[in-house]
């Protein structure tokens, strides 16, 4: 129930950031495998930072196993999601000369998402 409250729930917040990039392929017209091709060499510093926060799930996963840190995960996803927030906020993606490869960054930092809320026994929103 306080996960549909407002958005100074964490779980609210992440499940934010899935449904928006959900909502930019839609306003794109485009599908993730339309873009899993697209070059992250197009993505400037920003953007490349937001991909390797998102890949950096794995060792945050083996991080929280080892040490038994299991608030590392929520953790990681309130990063990824003010991360991801942050870049859509300064950058414009639909419409931009390197839309796919954005596209493809989001798609990224999405599976990152959804990957973290299964294994927490939550499902990422589609929509919001």
């Amino acid at each position: 129930e306080l996960a549909r409250e407002d958005s100074s729930n964490p779980i609210f917040y992440i499940n934010y950031a899935h449904a928006r990039v959900n909502q930019i392929f839609t306003k794109a017209g485009k599908r993730e495998a339309d873009v899993l091709g697209a070059d992250f060499g197009t993505l400037d510093e920003a953007g490349l930072g937001l991909a390797f926060a998102a890949l950096g799930l794995n060792e945050i996963l083996n991080d929280a196993f080892n040490s038994r840190g299991l608030q590392k995960l929520p953790d990681f996803l309130k990063a990824l999601a003010a991360d991801f927030h942050k870049y859509y906020n300064e950058n414009r993606v639909v419409g931009s000369e390197n839309e796919d490869a954005k596209l493809k960054l989001f798609a990224l930092v999405a599976l990152s998402i959804r990957t973290a809320f299964a294994l927490m026994g939550l499902n990422a929103k589609e929509k919001m």
